[in-house]
């Protein structure tokens, strides 16, 4: 409850002071005593004349009568009084939570005017205005009004006046208009803020259109809203549905919708405009809905590079076999685009990779199947001996005549290197063999050829019976023998004995060689049959 101070002076006629006189407190127009708040029902006056009284204001009262009683002299001052005087100068020292004005209404009512602040000027013009000045002392002890409350009469025709209300602090030594409240004669009010920073300490700030069915709307302008570009309009529908909107070509625009639905998932946000995500943004599947027909979706941008609009798609974004060949640009996938072992053949088009595709060394054994090399895929003389590993080449790898004196090494080629019957005259160069090449008694009748051997070819003394078949010498052979001379494998001496017509030889050896030699006359006749024979 409020704590009302009362005190005054009590005088004679002549001026004198009053002192020790009694001071008792009354409800209005009425015989109670009040009890004072220090719990007394009376005071007096001190020396000066001066009294104070102080009650605790126990709920609506009209006010108090004063009663002053010294000896037999009796004053009253009344507390419905009704006072007019031309100016009033109140300065209350009773202490800083006391103020120095109270102005009440005690009327038991629900609604009770309680002051009224005037112009009573006869200019009768719009903008006249009427306010009410706040002083504080500054640094230099000059009393400076710090703030101003300032009604204005905007329009002061009769049936249509419009008013506004103006609240001005003191900014940087100037008194400026930071906020206002009009109204105009279109019947809408406006709530102005002029100021740069406006901060509200509360949990809820609600706006609310004035009438059924039409919108709350708030209006936002930058730079003093000198352009169209700096005025932005926040709209709530009757509905619900919400709009944000600017002045495009004198008229507001919306760039983006909100409908609200029953739930959330079928509620709808329309963006008309252009979205761009920035380095930190993340839009994620729970953002999204499945759109039946995706070529509904346009205005995205495009995907390149592993961006999205110069925003990063992390691979959680990127549904299963999402990408497609169609959407990946010439060039644009290297290394750090796939993981080990992720390419194999059946991501690999039919002669997709080239030689420039592959980096050196990039191959080893491990990479490709067996027999995928053939000679379509192997360049020429790209094969060296470094490649060839140990006793990998046999018969199956090299064509016929593909080996040649140039392809074979001196001494590499020994008798376990060619099959039984591999070597015929085709593959015996001229003048090739020499008797160092064949094995003592390899060379029989099956190894030589028809009238293959003459006596040019036999060594002396190298054929003996064991090398003569039976019946195998002819008259025609032993002219021939007589020729020459014959190897007897035998070391004793041996003698025979030949006629031919009147003539006589003897063949004689002396266990090495044989020889004719002439004998006496007679013995075979001419055209008689040859008789030859040896003795050992």
């Amino acid at each position: 409850m409020a704590l009302i101070n009362l005190s005054g002076y009590v005088f004679k006629d002549d001026g004198t002071a009053v002192s020790g006189a009694t001071i008792q407190l009354y409800q209005t127009d009425s015989a109670t005593l009040v009890t004072l708040s220090d719990g007394s029902t009376s005071t007096t006056t001190d020396s000066n004349g001066y009294w104070s009284a102080s009650v605790t204001e126990a709920g609506a009262t009209s006010g108090y009568d004063v009663k002053i009683t010294s000896g037999s002299s009796l004053r009253k001052r009344r507390g419905n009084d009704r006072l007019q005087i031309e100016e009033l100068d109140i300065r209350n020292d009773t202490g800083a939570t006391q103020g120095g004005l109270l102005v009440a209404n005690t009327t038991n009512s629900a609604a009770n005017k309680v002051a009224t602040f005037a112009g009573r000027n006869t200019t009768n013009a719009n903008n006249d205005e009427i306010y009410l000045t706040f002083e504080i002392h500054n640094n230099a002890d000059e009393v400076t009004e710090y703030a101003r409350m300032t009604a204005v009469a905007i329009d002061v025709t009769n049936g249509s006046e419009d008013g506004e209300i103006q609240f001005d602090v003191m900014k940087g030594g100037t008194l400026t208009k930071v906020w206002s409240i009009s109204s105009s004669t279109s019947g809408a009010t406006s709530f102005d803020i002029e100021t740069s920073t406006v901060t509200m300490a509360v949990d809820d700030f609600t706006i609310k259109s004035e009438d059924d069915g039409s919108a709350a709307i708030l209006y936002m302008f930058a730079d003093q809203g000198d352009d169209n570009a700096d005025k932005w309009r926040l709209q709530v529908a009757d509905g619900g549905t919400m709009t944000y909107s600017s002045l495009i070509s004198g008229s507001y625009v919306t760039h983006m919708t909100i409908t609200p639905h029953a739930t959330v998932a079928s509620s709808a946000t329309t963006l008309h405009g252009t979205l761009t995500m920035g380095s930190t943004a993340a839009l994620t599947n729970a953002g999204l809905v499945a759109v039946a027909n995706q070529s509904n979706i346009t205005g995205l941008g495009t995907i390149s590079s592993g961006t999205w609009n110069g925003t990063a798609i992390a691979s959680t974004y990127i549904a299963a076999d999402a990408i497609t060949g169609a959407k990946i640009a010439d060039d644009a996938i290297n290394s750090e685009h796939y993981t080990d072992a992720s390419i194999d053949t059946a991501h690999i088009a039919a002669d997709q990779i080239v030689a420039s595709l592959i980096a050196d060394d990039a191959i080893d054994s491990e990479h490709y199947t067996d027999g995928s090399i053939d000679t379509a895929h192997i360049a020429a003389d790209a094969v060296t001996g470094a490649k060839i590993a140990d006793d990998a080449i046999d018969s199956e790898h090299y064509t016929d005549g593909s080996i040649d004196n140039a392809h074979i090494a001196d001494d590499a080629i020994d008798s376990e290197h060619y099959a039984d019957g591999s070597i015929d005259n085709a593959h015996i160069a001229d003048d090739a063999i020499d008797s160092e090449h064949y094995a003592d008694g390899s060379i029989d009748n099956a190894h030589l050829a028809d009238d293959a051997v003459d006596s040019d070819e036999l060594a002396a003394g190298a054929v003996d019976t064991a090398h003569i078949g039976d019946n195998q010498v002819t008259a025609a052979k032993i002219f021939d023998l007589a020729r020459g001379s014959v190897l007897v494998g035998n070391s004793s001496a041996a003698t025979a004995e030949l006629t031919i017509g009147s003539d006589n030889y003897i063949l004689t050896s002396d266990g090495t060689d044989i020889a004719w030699e002439a004998a006496a006359a007679g013995g075979v006749s001419a055209g008689q049959a040859l008789a030859f024979s040896i003795i050992f």
